[in-house]
């Protein structure tokens, strides 16, 4: 459904987030950017991940989280972007 808090998404957002706190070694952004990243050094060389994660019914906000990936792609922030939706 696409009323806000009218489904499990929220829960379902709250565990993504205390896992990713959990595992520890991700910076956190829960507003205005990607949601989570983190950078490794790979044979010398930084590659830097961020994922967004979309568990609300809303699929207007999935445009907000492409915008913020390809926003820090461009800048040279990120290398990788995934983002994380619900699938039946």
């Amino acid at each position: 459904m696409e009323a806000r808090n009218s489904n499990g998404g929220a829960a379902v957002r709250v565990m993504f987030d205390d896992r990713f706190r959990t595992v520890g070694g991700w910076e956190n952004r829960p507003t205005g950017g990607v949601n989570w990243t983190k950078c490794y050094t790979i044979n010398g060389t930084r590659v830097c991940l961020g994922i967004e994660i979309q568990f609300s019914a809303r699929s207007d906000l999935l445009i907000v989280d492409v915008q913020h990936l390809r926003d820090e792609i461009t800048e040279g922030r990120l290398d990788v972007g995934v983002i994380v939706v619900p699938s039946k």
